[in-house]
């Protein structure tokens, strides 16, 4: 995620097209390049705490380097005025846009970013890495050093919230394949708002090390198999970060990864209406406050708000057996259908094993009061489902 070592290439005849945001480009190479197979966009957003990181993922990226088939192009944001898209060779850097006073916090930057690449670096796969800090759907009145949306940029003050994902993905056109390097991104709320945009997204219910990705081994999936698809480059991907986070993160913290097939979010509203419509027949159940209790949470903001949904439908039936058809309902869509590839495990009492790849906002009475969040209801799954209605109304206490 930060600084870099660069060698940048030899001049060239032809200028690539400026974006609106951009001052000058940097002639280095003759764009755009012929088509290819991929094109893999890093937005790497280390204008904050993670700036130091940037220069060991690049080396990573750098260790594979584009190809004949795959490119690899960069936007490099650090604590300066300045950033730069860099085309990413074999342990080289080729500087093809530089511009002034950016704002990497910007749905309107990243989207402009992801135009102008896929202008200056066709392919027929695309695939897009977020790259820095995330929270999920949170848009509190917290200042942005605080777990809020993603890609924080604190020399701009600001950030991408999570209704604006579906608003970049509308200005930048499609995307094959979303990669979240950040935290707590793959809740159904993020994953809804971007159905439209995005076929295939990869991302972590739970915090992610600090080094994210390895990215050596992540690059490589393309380069050995340029012809690979998109809904198998999320599989690979998933089961790469498996395999590369320390035992000693996992034991510690624990870890999720998992890849969704977007397509099949169309039928998560009617599973989450069916399965509220349910609980909230039942009025006051002590099932409901068991299953509550006893799911998986991830921390959204200051408190543990977040559940895995799968986790929390089968409690719902092991505590009362008249959930469970719809629990099966629930927890059968999201392993037969939506979800892909998963990797959990870890964490205290290795709790994380249970995750199954999709969390939702599933917050105790006190969370929903004091958290001071106020942008649940502009999000697309509450305008297209009843679980805003449902979270807003639940009687648990987390003291029970």
């Amino acid at each position: 995620m930060n600084v870099l070592s660069k060698v940048l290439c030899a001049a060239m005849l032809l200028a690539p097209a400026v974006p609106s945001f951009a001052a000058a480009p940097a002639p280095q190479m003759v764009l755009p390049l012929p088509a290819k197979k991929w094109t893999v966009m890093v937005y790497m957003n280390g204008r904050n705490n993670l700036v130091n990181q940037v220069p060991v993922d690049l080396k990573e990226f750098m260790s594979v380097g584009s190809s004949n088939d795959v490119n690899i192009v960069a936007e490099v944001g650090r604590l300066t005025e300045t950033t730069n898209i860099f085309y990413v060779g074999q342990m080289k850097l080729t500087s093809v846009l530089k511009f002034n006073r950016p704002d990497m916090g910007s749905y309107k930057h990243a989207a402009e970013f992801i135009k102008w690449t896929k202008q200056n670096f066709p392919a027929e796969r695309y695939a897009f890495i977020m790259w820095g800090h995330g929270s999920g759907w949170k848009d509190s009145s917290e200042s942005p050093e605080k777990r809020r949306g993603v890609s924080y940029d604190l020399v701009a003050k600001s950030y991408i919230k999570a209704d604006q994902l579906n608003l970049l993905f509308a200005l930048s056109g499609p995307i094959d394949l979303y990669i979240s390097n950040a935290c707590l991104m793959q809740s159904a709320e993020v994953a809804y708002q971007m159905r439209n945009g995005v076929r295939y997204l990869v991302g972590s219910q739970n915090e992610m090390p600090e080094h994210g990705f390895d990215f050596k081994a992540l690059s490589r999936i393309f380069a050995d198999n340029p012809q690979i698809s998109a809904r198998d480059a999320a599989i690979r991907v998933v089961q790469s970060y498996g395999q590369s986070v320390s035992p000693s993160f996992a034991d510690r913290v624990g870890i999720t990864m998992s890849a969704i097939d977007t397509s099949q979010l169309a039928s998560l509203p009617r599973q989450l209406n069916a399965l509220a419509a349910l609980i909230k027949s039942r009025g006051d159940d002590p099932a409901l406050a068991a299953a509550m209790h006893k799911a998986v949470r991830f921390t959204t903001g200051s408190t543990m708000s977040a559940a895995d949904l799968s986790d929390f439908a089968l409690n719902l039936t092991l505590s009362d057996t008249v959930y469970r058809d719809i629990s099966y309902s629930v927890r059968h869509f999201l392993s037969d259908n939506l979800v892909i590839a998963n990797v959990a495990k870890g964490g205290p009492g290795n709790r994380l094993a249970a995750a199954k790849g999709l969390s939702i906002e599933l917050p105790f009475i006190q969370d929903f009061i004091d958290n001071g969040d106020t942008n649940y209801n502009s999000l697309e799954l509450s305008k297209d489902s009843q679980w805003d209605e449902f979270i807003a109304n639940i009687p648990v206490s987390r003291e029970e």
